[in-house]
């Protein structure tokens, strides 16, 4: 059933299904939105609670809003609990939303039960140079005069494996052309922002780190035995990019359940 909530003064569009004790809320990746979720949604709701939702600046939710740090995007998780009344919530959350269920899970780590990361945490530790930091500060000066070439050269360098299919492929594209640049650049900013910070808010994490990462590009292991202090449960997928949810449902959905099973 889709329905919309308010958060923070913004219209949130959500999708929910189910009537479980257990709440799976899912939170997608930038320029993106809920309904990249659908093969997970058929697939758990007849025995969980699932939500789906469009955070604000995406899909069908609000772009009414001048601060698109992750901090307010994980007060914005929080009120959805809330005024939902969600009980034993795992927060799902795919590649920048990784950060954004940290940051939930810091504010109010009773909030939730579980974090399940998708193609996130990868170079947790990874120490950035000045080069490094400059680069990217140059691209954000660059982005906003040519966003479309720059944010599809962006998705087809770094997003997609060989095998991606096309039409995924083209799905994407399409979101990052046609996305709003004064909403996108802002929200990406703060996505690298918090990024310098990422090693210390997990230092602080209460709950097992659960990731079911693809490995078209690797995940740092040691980083992640070094600083998740509750330690992680890494399930990894093959042969996909960076959206192995509709890349490969059937599997992903298999690597899900044994993540939940951790819980």
């Amino acid at each position: 059933m889709e329905q919309a909530v308010t958060s923070q003064g913004v219209v949130v569009d959500l999708l929910r299904c189910g009537e479980a004790d257990t709440t799976l809320l899912f939170i997608h990746g930038w320029n993106i939105n809920k309904e990249y979720w659908q093969a997970q949604i058929d697939h758990f709701c007849p025995r969980y609670q699932v939500v789906a939702i469009d955070l604000p600046g995406f899909g069908k939710s609000g772009r009414n809003r001048s601060n698109w740090a992750i901090e307010v995007y994980g007060r914005d998780i929080l009120q959805i609990i809330r005024t939902l009344e969600l009980k034993n919530v795992v927060l799902i959350g795919h590649s920048m939303s990784g950060d954004v269920m940290l940051e939930a899970a810091r504010q109010d780590p009773s909030a939730m039960i579980g974090l399940i990361g998708v193609d996130n945490f990868k170079e947790v530790g990874k120490a950035y140079s000045q080069e490094e930091l400059l680069t990217v500060d140059t691209f954000f000066q660059i982005l906003p005069n040519d966003y479309s070439n720059l944010v599809t050269d962006f998705t087809e360098r770094y997003l997609f494996h060989e095998n991606t299919p096309p039409q995924i492929r083209q799905r994407v594209l399409d979101n990052y052309q046609n996305a709003d640049p004064r909403v996108a650049i802002p929200i990406f900013r703060s996505v690298f922002d918090y990024g310098v910070k990422e090693t210390t808010m997990i230092g602080g994490l209460k709950h097992k780190l659960l990731l079911i990462n693809s490995d078209y590009t690797p995940t740092d292991t040691a980083g992640l035995q070094q600083y998740c202090p509750q330690g992680y449960e890494l399930f990894t997928i093959s042969g996909v990019g960076h959206f192995p949810m509709v890349e490969k449902p059937d599997e992903f959905n298999r690597l899900m359940e044994k993540a939940l099973g951790q819980l």
